[in-house]
């Protein structure tokens, strides 16, 4: 299984070479936690990773990963580095 990487409001385009990386998720209670080793922490265990907001906050970007494009609100938000794009 490969992840879609979908950047909004943008063409696709190829990839370069510095792969996605999770700092963080947004819990229930609107606070982000630091991302440990878990497997749902890993880019590539997603099927689609969505960049939302480039420069989020502090130099984040802010990103929707999910499984199902049905439901997308099962999926997490994360901040961390889009980078180039690739899981």
């Amino acid at each position: 299984m490969a992840t879609k990487v979908i950047v909004l409001g943008s063409e696709e385009k190829e990839t370069n070479k510095k792969p996605i990386e999770f700092v963080g998720y947004l819990k229930v209670n609107f606070k982000f936690s630091k991302v440990g080793e878990t497997e749902i922490e890993q880019p590539s265990k997603w099927e689609n990773i969505e960049l939302i907001c480039k420069d989020y906050c502090d130099g984040f970007d802010l990103m929707l990963a999910y499984d199902d494009s049905d439901s997308r609100g099962d999926g997490t938000l994360y901040k961390g580095y889009f980078n180039d794009g690739i899981v």
